[in-house]
């Protein structure tokens, strides 16, 4: 930017046409038009000039004031500057070259000043604009001239124009295109435009509507606007772009405020505008220029200037070195204009003047140049940091408020408050000092507060009971009042209560009062009662606030409760503030056990409330007076007995509570039991839900007639199932007693005494029922031959006898021979009760010899049953003689004779492979060589017994030797079920060389009866049914025989339970041909109206009398169980029972968190981690939305409940096995859950997410030798780990763990620490491994941490010669060391330098004076290590 050398101050002349007049008109001044002009000196002279000695040109002899006659100057302008001489003016500056350079500023883009003779505002180009601004404001409160020339462009219908322009912005103004650059845009956006201005325009371009002409024209124009801005109407011009230079002629009158215009020497416009105050509010100082610009259109543009007359603003402000300043303090100040002449408001006339006010104070200075004056005026604050105080002499603990009231000054008081004001407190006298600061000045202040103490002393102020305490007020040298009269400065005081004393003191004017509370501790103990009965309760109390106790008991709390059995003495300890006081207290007893009763009771019993404590009165709420009483109570009732003895009042009060309404209900029992296996059940129910659970015990009074399953002896009911009746099943005692046909068993029901206590009033019941007896009718006798064979030499047979029913009366049995003189009975009667009845009882026949002996061979005979005598009436009815009789043989014992024997007297063999053993003898000898041949066969030939031999030889040698003598008979399988069969053993005729023998014939040798008993047992094969329910579903139940039978088997099928199982066929038929074929039986589920639980039932299968396999028949019945489901919905849930997850408790969403199959309501362990509900509470811990009785990890830290509570190991998480009622399979289930840290709190109710992954070590630990230091983590903390530090010398390859030593200590915590570390140690490795006390959690370990020795580096030499390259004697590291000391020495050994903590900032000094350049010894001191050496000094 160009700017002038020289400021112009005034300018005296002006050119401006008097008298100028116009016709609103368009005037065209090449053509002539309406113009009439009055020019007076030549057109020249105006009459409103002034030059400033207050006489106007027209009366003016001179007119511009350079002392030369306006007669003698004339109005010839003798130096070409434009004016004539009498107008010139020595202030009016001739614009050369040098003048463009310096005093102008160009805008714009291609705007320059051409060759020093021009300034080219625009080049011939579109979209151009520049302007040329005077560098210094003038003043238009003084008159201004402008001569020149203007260069409009060679292209008509060119663009845009110029303007002439004043402005108080700036001198960096312009606009581009369409508005002379200086209109606000076409867009009329306020962003453009030059505001506030006034300007003469040279418009050569017609902007449609927005121009106040189509012609080239001038106007005047205000504030940059388009429209309705004008101060005069356009003024019409010829072609202004006629590629000419025109001269112009711009002046400014400033007393008449007349700017006027002069183009080609042709006067255009003069006109009055008061632009000062209506366009630039009061301002006068503007810069001036010209403008231009090009848009769609274009012009080279172009303005030069030969004479300028014009006034610089004048400044006249002040410079100060302070413009606030402290008291005392002062500031120079100085005005701006040099030059000048001044007057100061002090009076000072010199340019500064030095000032030094008490107060803040405005200065005003009046510069006076050239003619011109101006006033400037500056303010020069005193910072008052006075400070006032609310007093300044107090007693302690007073509170003082310190002020400073400067406005915008911030403060800094001494107590570090920033506040204008304190609120201060002090406890000794104090000086206070403030800094205020305001405009970067700060002054300080001070000020003193003396702190008197009226405080009180006490040698104690807390005392027991008749105890002293000496009180004195700490103020010496004062007058004294205490609240008890006293003036002295001390007082002994002893309160028998708690006081407050006051002194009041008085001192330098002042008093102060002071109180003190003596507390007498009440150490008395209250109690409830010091009379009591035995038993009873008594609180004894000692209310102390704030105190500790200590009772003989050991309690130390202020109140205890006691139950004492004896009279007692009681003492407490009252501890408060270091004093102890003591205290007793006797509590005497009134022995007895008080109110005995029992409880609960059953409605109306009977009971007695007794009291055992004598001698003393009774008043019980009944109104008796006796220590005891009976009551007979129906409903809940409570008694009330008052006990008077020695003074002591005690009221008992005794709820007899009375139970009614509770019941167990019994079902009719289902059906008539029989012995042949039809079983039944009842029902047993209770009638309202207990609270505890009730047991119901039953006793089978008829245990020879019906059996009840040990386990269904005692019914359990539990307060949630209470209604769901219990089942019990009968079964039938076949006791083979021949009885009544139907018979009566008794069942006792009664409530268990450890049942819940409200069922135990219930009356107990018996439950009566019928057994068929399937022995009647049934009575017999069994009578079988165990040995047919007798003989005349008194060889015995026997026959085994036993009934086929229980008898219920004793039955005599008489037998007899039927022939005695071949046998006899022995024993011929005999007797079966009802204990033997099944007992078999043997026969024993005696074989009788001839008399005379005569051989008559083997002889049979038979064994009768004469008689049978018994009240019973089913074996009386039994006819003797309808039984078989059974045949005897009694073998001769005459010779020739052959007798036979059986071994054992065994005569059974079985398909098994069992044998018997048959013995021959002869009964007498026969000759030697002689030998006697018996034929020998079986009566059957089938597969039945095994016969080897033909015949038996018995040699003379054997004839009396039957083990010799022997045949076997061997039992054979024949694979059929064809019972028992009997084999007849066939002696034939003997064959001898001895006639005798030989002529015996075959029925001289019995024949003997065998038996092979069959190993095909029959039975029948029935499968396992299913389940039945109530819904009435159905199952096939398979039955078939296990062995082929030998005719034609008849089953009939019934059922014990008819209200649970129906039954779809009754019969089945089975023959040899279809007997191992399956056949089936249908059962159906029935639906009852009651909640009756599953049932269990029987399915009979008995053999049909229909039966023609006389071993089928024998079979007994058999039972198969049944189970029959109940489909009722319990508890109302709309599903039912059967398929209920929780039949007990309604639950229709079936939730069952832990899928155990029981569900949540009925679960008690609802996530199956062996912790109850109960325990883990529906809360939800870790915000997860599972509360923790449903949520496997309550905590949420990823370990499992059941693992932190130690219930099972991580192992075994996914293996738990639970029962039907939910609960955890597993002995360490539901014991209390672990608690690791011992905080209180289980472990799986901590969030333990055990040591994070990542734990960091610093990665170096700098350390120096001697020295004890930590090493510590940088980012985990955590109580419930354990640590355990490591160490590697070898780089890290291996880590060892570290000991607690001399050397290492907090080897187990998160920090380390090291003690006495030496330069060994560097590069030693640390690590630390983090271990979870917790389950689930791994071991980590931390990043390593390197030991790095500190060491330093001491420069040799410095050169302190201010180039800021070692200039101080710097050793690096230092900072790192502790304490230490740096001595530095010359070579003398004189003592130059010495510091504890050196600060790198010794530059060569000493004393004040630089050291010369030399060798210079220094002597560092830290920690026991000393380091020395040389450093050289150069400053060159």
């Amino acid at each position: 930017m160009l700017k002038k050398n020289k400021i112009i101050n005034r300018v005296y002349i002006m050119f401006v046409t008097l008298n100028f007049l116009y016709s609103h008109g368009n005037t065209n001044h090449n053509g002539g038009g309406s113009i009439d002009a009055t020019l007076q000196i030549e057109s020249y002279f105006n009459p409103c000039l002034d030059d400033y000695d207050g006489i106007l040109n027209i009366n003016d002899l001179d007119s511009d004031g350079d002392g030369i006659s306006d007669s003698i100057e004339g109005a010839i302008d003798s130096d070409g500057n434009g004016s004539m001489a009498f107008l010139n003016n020595p202030n009016c500056i001739t614009v050369d070259s040098n003048y463009y350079e310096s005093s102008f500023s160009l805008v714009g883009m291609n705007t320059s000043i051409i060759d020093g003779d021009y300034v080219r505002l625009t080049t011939d180009e579109n979209f151009q604009n520049g302007s040329v601004w005077n560098n210094n404001r003038i003043s238009l409160n003084e008159n201004f001239v402008l001569d020149g020339e203007i260069y409009l462009g060679n292209k008509n219908n060119g663009a845009d124009g110029i303007a002439f322009v004043f402005q108080p912005n700036s001198t960096d103004l312009g606009e581009p295109g369409g508005g002379l650059g200086y209109l606000i845009n076409q867009n009329n956006d306020p962003n453009t435009g030059i505001s506030p201005s006034v300007a003469i325009e040279f418009d050569t371009y017609y902007n449609r509507q927005m121009d106040p002409s189509a012609d080239d024209h001038i106007d005047i124009n205000i504030n940059g606007q388009r429209t309705n801005s004008l101060v005069i109407p356009a003024i019409s011009m010829s072609d202004l772009e006629d590629g000419l230079w025109h001269s112009i002629e711009i002046g400014w009158e400033a007393d008449t405020s007349t700017l006027g215009l002069k183009f080609d020497g042709e006067v255009i416009f003069s006109t009055s505008y008061n632009a000062i105050d209506q366009v630039f509010g009061g301002n006068p100082y503007v810069y001036w220029g010209f403008t231009a610009a090009t848009g769609g259109a274009r012009n080279e543009q172009r303005i030069k200037f030969s004479r300028i007359c014009s006034t610089d603003e004048l400044t006249s402000t002040i410079s100060a070195t302070a413009t606030t300043i402290c008291e005392g303090d002062t500031a120079s100040l100085s005005a701006t204009e040099d030059d000048a002449t001044y007057l100061w408001s002090n009076g000072a006339t010199t340019q500064g003047v030095v000032v030094s006010p008490t107060a803040t104070t405005s200065y005003t200075v009046r510069v006076t140049k050239n003619g011109i004056s101006s006033t400037s005026s500056i303010v020069i604050e005193v910072l008052d940091s006075e400070i006032t105080a609310t007093a300044t002499s107090v007693f302690e603990n007073a509170t003082v408020t310190l002020s400073s009231s400067v406005t915008g000054a911030t403060y800094l008081w001494s107590t570090g408050a920033t506040s204008s004001s304190i609120s201060i407190t002090p406890t000794e006298t104090t000086s206070y000092t403030i800094q205020v600061t305001k405009n970067g000045v700060t002054c300080s202040s001070s000020i003193e507060v003396v702190v008197l103490t009226s405080t009180i002393s006490a040698t104690a102020t807390t005392i027991c009971e008749g105890d002293t305490a000496s009180l004195s007020a700490t103020e010496d040298d004062a007058t004294y009042l205490w609240s008890n009269g006293a003036t002295t400065q001390g007082v002994v005081v002893s309160p028998t209560a708690t006081t407050s004393y006051t002194v009041r003191v008085t001192k330098n004017g002042i008093s102060s009062t002071s109180s003190i509370v003596i507390e007498v501790l009440d150490s008395e103990i209250t109690a409830t009662a010091t009379s009591v009965f035995e038993n009873a309760t008594v609180t004894l109390s000692s209310s102390v606030t704030g105190a500790t106790y200590l009772w003989s008991t050991g309690a130390t709390s202020s109140s205890i409760s006691i139950t004492p059995t004896e009279t007692t003495s009681y003492t407490i300890q009252v501890t408060k503030n270091g004093v102890t006081c003591s205290n007793s207290i006797e509590i005497e007893v009134i022995q007895g056990n008080g109110l005995n009763f029992e409880t609960p009771v059953c409605a109306n019993q009977t009971v007695t409330l007794t009291t055992d404590i004598t001698s003393a009165t009774y008043l019980w709420s009944t109104g008796a007076t006796s220590s005891s009483i009976e009551v007979k109570p129906s409903e809940t009732t409570t008694y009330t007995v008052q006990i008077s003895k020695n003074g002591a009042t005690c009221d008992q009060h005794f709820v007899v509570e009375v139970y009614k309404d509770y019941d167990f209900i019994l079902s009719e029992i289902s059906n008539p039991l029989n012995e042949n296996g039809v079983t039944a059940n009842f029902k047993v129910s209770l009638s309202q839900a207990p609270a505890e659970k009730v047991y119901i015990q039953l006793t089978n009074q008829n245990p020879e007639h019906i059996f009840i399953a040990a386990e269904e002896l005692l019914i359990e009911f539990d307060p949630l199932s209470w209604s769901v009746s219990a089942v019990v099943n009968l079964y039938p005692v076949d006791d083979d007693l021949t009885e009544e046909e139907t018979q009566e068993f008794h069942i006792g029901i009664e409530v268990a005494s450890n049942s819940d206590i409200a069922y135990l009033c219930t009356v107990s019941q018996t439950l009566t029922g019928q057994i068929l007896d399937d022995d009647a009718n049934e009575a017999g006798i069994e009578i079988s031959i165990v040995d047919p064979l007798t003989g005349e030499n008194g060889n015995e047979g026997s026959l085994k006898v036993v009934l086929t029913s229980q008898p219920n009366a004793p039955v005599q049995l008489n037998f007899s021979s039927s022939n005695t003189a071949e046998g006899e009975v022995s024993n011929d009667v005999i007797t079966f009760i009802s204990s033997n009845w099944d007992i078999p009882q043997t026969i024993i026949i005696k074989g009788i010899d001839d008399a005379p002996p005569f051989p008559d061979g083997p002889i049979d005979y038979f064994i009768l049953l004469d008689s049978i005598n018994t009240d019973d009436d089913n074996y009386a009815g039994i006819d003797p003689s309808s039984l078989s009789q059974h045949q005897m043989t009694n073998q001769d014992n005459d010779a020739p004779g052959i007798f036979l024997s059986v071994k054992d007297d065994n005569y059974r063999t079985s398909e098994d492979g069992t044998d018997v053993v048959v013995y021959f003898e002869l009964l007498s000898s026969i000759s030697a060589g002689a030998s006697v041949t018996i034929p020998l066969s079986l009566s059957t030939v089938e597969d039945e017994i095994q016969l080897l031999e033909t015949s038996l030889t018995i040699l003379q040698e054997n004839w009396d030797k039957p083990e010799r003598n022997q045949i076997t008979l061997t039992g054979l399988d024949d694979f059929i079920l064809d019972g028992t069969q009997e084999v007849i053993l066939i002696t034939g005729d003997p064959v001898s060389e001895e006639p005798p023998y030989d002529q015996l014939g075959a029925s001289g040798v019995v024949d003997v009866v065998f038996y092979n008993e069959d190993n095909e047992v029959p039975g029948l094969e029935i499968g396992t049914p299913e389940a039945l329910s109530e819904n009435m579903n159905s199952t096939l139940v398979p039955i078939r025989l296990t062995q082929l039978p030998n005719a034609e088997v008849t089953l009939t099928l019934f059922l014990s339970d008819y209200s649970e199982v129906a039954i779809g066929s009754t019969a089945l038929i089975f023959t040899p041909e279809n007997w191992d074929v399956y056949q089936e039986i249908e059962l159906f589920g029935v639906d009852d109206p009651i909640i009756d639980g599953d049932i269990n039932s029987s399915l009979i299968v008995q053999i049909s009398d229909a039966t023609l396999d006389k071993d089928y028949k024998l079979l007994k019945d058999v039972s198969v169980l049944l189970l029959t489901l109940d489909n009722e919905d319990f508890d109302n849930d709309l599903i039912l029972d059967i398929d209920d997850n929780c039949a007990i408790i309604s639950n229709p969403d079936q939730l069952d968190t832990d899928q155990d199959g029981v569900g949540d309501l009925c679960d008690e362990d609802r996530d199956n981690d062996g912790i109850l509900n109960s325990v883990e509470q529906e809360i939800d811990l870790d915000g997860d939305g599972l509360t923790n009785d449903i949520d496997l990890d309550s905590d949420g830290d990823g370990c499992l409940d059941s693992i932190e509570a130690g219930i099972i190991s991580v192992s075994e998480a996914e293996n738990l096995i639970v029962d039907e009622n939910g609960l955890v399979l597993d002995s360490k289930a539901y014991q209390t859950p672990l608690d690791l840290d011992e905080n209180g709190v289980s472990d799986y109710l901590e969030y333990q997410a055990g040591p994070s992954t990542e734990v960091f070590l610093p990665e170096t630990v700098d350390f120096t030798s001697g020295t004890t230091f930590t090493i510590g983590l940088t980012n985990y903390t955590s109580t419930a780990v354990s640590y355990q530090w490591q160490i590697s010398t070898d780089g890290g390859v291996s880590f060892e763990n570290v000991a607690n030593s001399t050397n290492f200590s907090g080897v187990n915590s998160d920090q380390l620490t090291l003690n006495n570390a030496s330069s060994s140690d560097n590069k030693t490795q640390f690590r630390v491994e983090i271990t979870s006390l917790f389950i689930c959690s791994d071991p980590i370990t931390s990043s390593v941490a390197v030991l790095s020795l500190n060491e330093l580096i001491i420069p040799n030499a410095i050169s302190p010669n201010g180039d800021g390259i070692n200039d101080n004697l710097e050793i690096i590291g230092l900072e790192k060391f502790g304490s230490h000391t740096l001595e530095i020495y010359n070579r003398l050994g004189l003592k130059l330098y010495e510091i504890n903590s050196y600060q790198n900032d010794w530059n060569g000094y000493y004393n004040g004076s630089p050291l010369p350049n030399g060798t210079y010894f220094y002597i560092l001191y830290m920690d026991g290590d000393i380091k020395k050496g040389f450093i050289y000094l150069n400053r060159n």
